[in-house]
């Protein structure tokens, strides 16, 4: 989406800075909401905030004063809108998928996305024209399909050991609590007297 936003034929917002500086001042706040407001993610820290201050000097020193010139932009809110929210969702996603699994299965998964996108821009945009040395630069950059094929299956067979030994320490110690609420209910018993009966 961030490419349609940037793409001369479509949108032709020519502020890359700008573009992404939205996208981190509204995944701050939406981040902000969500965690301090609504507490339905519990997150020990964040950096949206800083890292959209950092954005801002940019910003300001390289694309202000040529958006200043070119006059008025007509940028329809609800495109701004839903990419501000596509990117939000990708962030949430990594956090998730990191939280869940390893930095690893996301570095990989972020080189499948990366040829994915390229692919696919190259495939609805006509601007964006892909050369030989494009395409040499994604396989080199991204140590090409075959390795990554093979991270691929290896970071599958990674968290499935992975969520395995976390299942069988899972059971272990419900097996262990078990035994002792039955060793606890038979000492239990042992202590209580037999009752007597009357005759």
């Amino acid at each position: 989406m961030v490419q349609w936003v940037l793409s001369s034929k479509q949108i032709n917002f020519p502020y890359p800075v700008a573009l992404t500086l939205l996208h981190m001042l509204f995944s701050s706040v939406l981040c902000f909401l969500l965690t301090k407001v609504f507490k339905v993610i519990k997150i020990e820290g964040g950096i949206y905030s800083e890292i959209a201050l950092c954005l801002f000097v940019p910003w300001i020193f390289l694309e202000k004063p040529k958006m200043d010139s070119s006059g008025p932009w007509n940028f329809p809110p609800i495109i701004l809108g839903l990419n501000c929210l596509c990117t939000f969702a990708l962030n949430l996603s990594v956090f998730l998928v990191i939280s869940r699994t390893s930095a690893l299965t996301i570095r990989v998964a972020g080189v499948v996305r990366d040829w994915v996108v390229v692919l696919l821009s190259a495939l609805i945009f006509s601007d964006s024209k892909l050369t030989i040395i494009n395409l040499i630069g994604y396989g080199i950059v991204s140590k090409g399909l075959v390795i990554g094929f093979v991270a691929i299956s290896g970071i599958v067979a990674y968290n499935n050991h992975k969520l395995k030994n976390e299942a069988s320490e899972i059971k272990s110690v419900v097996d262990v609590d078990a035994d002792d609420q039955g060793k606890s209910q038979d000492d239990q018993a042992a202590l209580i007297p037999p009752l007597k009966e009357n005759t």
